[in-house]
């Protein structure tokens, strides 16, 4: 979960202190910042910040400083100058999703700086030199300007060898120090301008990390004192001046004074500048420097030297105490005092520096030692975690492992399943279609089974009925037959002689009868024949059928059995058709039976 969605909550206080509320603040810009330039690798080198304003409520709204940064270094977002109320709103901003970010290639970058007017107007040229400068220090230590006055801007051409900052100017012969004109760059004519971009871009003036080479410190920090010691001279001059002249009754010699003066801060310019022209300049606007301290004291304190140590070392004491001030005169007496107090001050600003030097190196000493030691547990602690972390990763392998295991062994399991289901489902499918079969053939021998014993009640039906009328008209015509031959008989018996019954001849009636009693048993014996036959028909006819059936399909099968079915009415037909034919006539079916 990012920090934008985690704390994304709108118009309500943060109720956090500044340096936790600074910390999200740059967690938060360096999430946007990161998610720019994911993917783009060096292509991105330049981000510009920009801020909508707030849609419902006017106090949200601000103005996002338009900055221009090596998003190496660490996006140069938040500013430790910058108060709680801006960073509230900020946070309020940043939480809304009302500050983007903007890539910029390297080359457009040099042409949109930071400086840019809240009213969104052009910058001006001596802000945009200002600007790189900035950038040029930046780039060179890695980290943001912290400026020691947070009501201002840092005056990017002083060195500050101290920390946090630690930089310093290196110049060359091309370009030997800054332009000494008065009130800072703004002050600058356009050639001196033009003539510090060509030094930044021919590499003729280079800031110069102290952090990473403490050995540079030493010419950046004298230099910075006789670019004090200048400021202080001039300060420590006019207060002397205005104390002498309440002290000393001038008179007619007051010209001869203000002479002596002038040729005194004369003389000290040029020391002044002769100091300068050995050294790199970091000229400072008169709103930016600190006022030097106009006495002993006072520049004890501004640089917390102990007041002790003043009265513990005092080389000049004795000296003040053999000086005969009456024995001169008051030019000797101004030179004596100028000198004087020049030579104490110095001294005693070196002792203080010492001092103060002494207590820095112990302070960063016990910063050293706190910060090395909560880094040590802070990485006890890591280490901690991180095996903590390597054995939950090893326990979530572990449990990997088996899972994958028991998985390969459902999925195993699972085929052998399908393997046992798949043979049943075959055997099932294979009963099903012989019990399928048997069925057909069943109900085919039943439907054959009823017909043929339709047809064969049938047919003994014909056959009975045939049988009776044959005997009924074989009867009567033996009767018929028998009583013409009777009456013939008697009457040719009354005509011819008697013989011997064995001479007797054969009635042709009983001759007739046993005929028909052939012609039934030739008629039935035919019959039989044809019914045997009509039977191994119908069999032979439902077994191809059923064979049929069982070869094709659901609607194929239906019209062969309605095939199959108006053939066997056909045969039926035809078999009560031949039954018909022998019902008829004896003589008929005489004459059919002896038709060749």
């Amino acid at each position: 979960m990012t920090h934008s969605q985690h704390i994304k909550q709108s118009n309500v206080s943060t109720m956090m202190d500044k340096a936790t509320l600074r910390r999200l603040i740059g967690e938060m810009f360096r999430e946007l910042r990161d998610n720019a330039i994911n993917g783009l690798g060096d292509k991105a080198r330049y981000l510009k910040w920009n801020s909508k304003p707030g849609s419902n409520n006017e106090e949200d709204s601000f103005n996002l400083t338009q900055m221009v940064t090596d998003y190496g270094v660490n996006g140069g977002l938040p500013e430790d100058k910058w108060d709680d109320s801006v960073l509230e709103k900020l946070y309020r901003g940043l939480a809304d999703s009302r500050v983007e970010v903007e890539i910029l290639r390297e080359d457009s970058a040099s042409s949109k700086h930071s400086s840019l007017a809240p009213n969104g107007k052009n910058p001006r040229v001596h802000d945009i030199l200002r600007d790189r400068l900035l950038q040029t220090i930046e780039k060179a230590t890695g980290r943001p300007i912290i400026s020691s006055r947070s009501s201002k801007i840092a005056d990017p051409r002083r060195s500050d060898p101290r920390p946090p900052n630690s930089y310093r100017w290196q110049f060359s012969k091309q370009y030997p120090s800054f332009p000494t004109t008065k009130g800072g760059i703004s002050r600058w004519p356009a050639e001196h301008i033009r003539q510090c971009h060509e030094a930044l871009d021919k590499g003729f003036l280079v800031a110069v990390d102290l952090a990473t080479n403490p050995a540079k410190d030493k010419p950046s920090t004298s230099h910075q004192n006789n670019f004090n010691k200048r400021g202080d001279t001039d300060e420590r001059q006019h207060g002397q001046d205005e104390h002498l002249d309440e002290r000393i009754e001038i008179g007619e010699e007051e010209e001869e004074a203000e002479h002596d003066q002038q040729h005194e801060r004369d003389e000290s310019n040029e020391i002044i500048q002769e100091s300068d022209e050995a050294l790199p300049e970091s000229d400072l606007d008169d709103d930016t420097l600190p006022c030097p301290p106009n006495n002993t004291a006072e520049s004890t304190n501004h640089v917390n030297v102990d007041p002790g140590l003043l009265l513990s070392r005092n080389p000049f004491k004795e000296e003040l105490e053999d000086f005969d001030v009456e024995s001169t005169n008051t030019f000797g007496l101004k030179r004596f005092l100028v000198d004087f107090h020049h030579r104490m001050y110095e001294d005693t600003l070196h002792m203080a520096l010492k001092k103060y030097a002494e207590e820095l190196k112990w302070k960063w000493k016990v910063g050293y030692t706190a910060k090395k030691q909560e880094l040590r547990s802070e990485i006890d602690s890591l280490n901690a975690r991180l095996e903590t972390k390597i054995l939950e990763v090893e326990e979530a392998q572990r449990e990997i492992a088996r899972l994958d295991s028991e998985r390969a062994s459902l999925v195993e399991q699972l085929s052998k399943t399908d393997d046992e289901s798949t043979i049943k489902l075959d055997k099932a499918r294979e009963a099903g279609e012989e019990l399928g079969r048997r069925k057909a053939m069943d109900d085919v021998n039943t439907a054959m089974e009823s017909d043929l014993l339709a047809l064969r009640r049938s047919n003994l039906e014909q056959i009975s009925k045939v049988r009776a009328e044959s005997y009924k008209e074989g009867f009567e015509a033996g009767r018929k037959a028998a009583l013409q031959t009777t009456s013939t008989e008697n009457a040719a018996l009354h005509k011819l002689p008697r013989t011997s019954d064995d001479s007797r001849p054969t009635s042709p009636a009983l001759n007739q009868s046993n005929r028909n009693s052939v012609d039934i048993q030739a008629l039935m014996k035919e019959f039989e024949e044809e019914r045997i036959s009509t039977l191994e028909l119908g069999r032979r006819q439902g077994r191809e059928t059923a064979y049929q059936e069982l070869a094709l399909s659901e609607g194929n099968r239906v019209n062969v059995l309605v095939k199959n079915d108006s053939g066997l009415n056909k045969n039926r037909k035809r078999t009560q058709n031949h039954s018909t034919e022998l019902g008829r006539h004896p003589s008929d079916r005489a004459s059919c039976l002896h038709a060749p």
